[in-house]
């Protein structure tokens, strides 16, 4: 099977899931080609047509996969393959995109939702709901010292032992992300907690960087079904987070795992509590349900079914 996956290519590099969902189905012998639109806003997006109508006219894909919205639109301009759109979160929680996503999801042949919270707010007539999955061979638990050794060698990230240290959910210039709720929380806290911002790390040193805190911290406004969150039960990382798409689903009842208020000193506490438990049994929940394998397995599933390639 050969896939095209169609999603923006307006920044340094494309967003990690996608990348990783690409790896895994690769890993799993699909064939995936990247196109990535370039320019910002229905114009800009229009201006790649003439690209992506030479490349499908050339090439010999099965169908193709958009990541969010406006990409969904756009790759819905052709009617020779059938289109499965996956939404991620920003093009459904904010209004002025989800006009867009919902115009995608009228021409899609499927819809794909990262969680069912998602799904209530838009009509779909055909959809799924799947979240992205986790490569738990890089995300695990590991020795805390040496994954601070490792973070020191490789990103000159040096650690104090008489310090706690709380790991931000994504760079602190993302405002969905609310940095600012998070920031106030931690200096509540006094000079003895540090929050560090997750910007410009690879995947490895994300898995590194959470081994080496004390705790993982959301304080999202909104969210789809958050890598970060997963990623972090993976590692057995305690996890303070706002109830935002499926984290409440994901963490289930873990201990150690907590969900907040927007309220910097509910925050606070919460943070104390899960630095507390210490290591978590986070890890069993993304292995039993959001693992990469049986999200990549399931999303191979549902290219069969839009192709008739399976009846059950």
């Amino acid at each position: 099977m050969k896939v095209l996956f169609v999603c923006s290519g307006n920044h340094k590099n494309v967003v990690p899931f996608i990348t990783d969902q690409k790896d895994h189905l690769e890993h799993e012998g699909i064939r995936v080609d990247l196109f990535l639109i370039k320019g910002k806003g229905v114009l800009g997006y229009l201006k790649n047509i003439p690209r992506y109508y030479n490349l499908l006219k050339n090439s010999s894909y099965d169908l193709v996969h958009a990541h969010f919205g406006l990409s969904g639109l756009f790759a819905s301009f052709q009617f020779g393959l059938p289109v499965i759109i996956t939404l991620h979160g920003t093009d459904v929680n904010k209004r002025k995109n989800r006009f867009f996503s919902r115009l995608a999801a009228l021409f899609a042949q499927k819809v794909i939702f990262v969680s069912k919270r998602m799904s209530l707010k838009m009509k779909a007539r055909n959809y799924s709901v799947l979240p992205c999955g986790v490569d738990t061979k890089i995300f695990k638990p590991m020795d805390r010292e040496q994954s601070r050794k490792e973070l020191f060698h490789t990103c000159n990230i040096s650690f104090n032992s008489d310090v706690k240290y709380v790991l931000f959910s994504a760079s602190f210039d993302r405002e969905v992300k609310n940095p600012a709720l998070a920031k106030e929380a931690v200096e509540h806290l006094g000079e003895d907690y540090v929050l560090l911002e997750l910007k410009n790390f690879t995947r490895d040193e994300v898995a590194l960087l959470l081994n080496s805190v004390d705790v993982a911290l959301l304080t999202s406004r909104s969210e789809g079904s958050p890598q970060f969150i997963k990623e972090a039960m993976a590692c057995n990382c305690p996890i303070v987070s706002t109830n935002v798409g499926d984290v409440k689903e994901i963490i289930d009842d873990t201990e150690g795992c907590l969900i907040c208020n927007n309220d910097p000193k509910e925050i606070s506490n919460a943070i104390l509590n899960a630095i507390s438990v210490g290591k978590t049994s986070g890890r069993q929940r993304i292995i039993s349900g959001y693992e990469r394998n049986h999200i990549t397995k399931s999303l191979i599933d549902e290219y069969e079914m839009l192709l008739g390639k399976r009846t059950d």
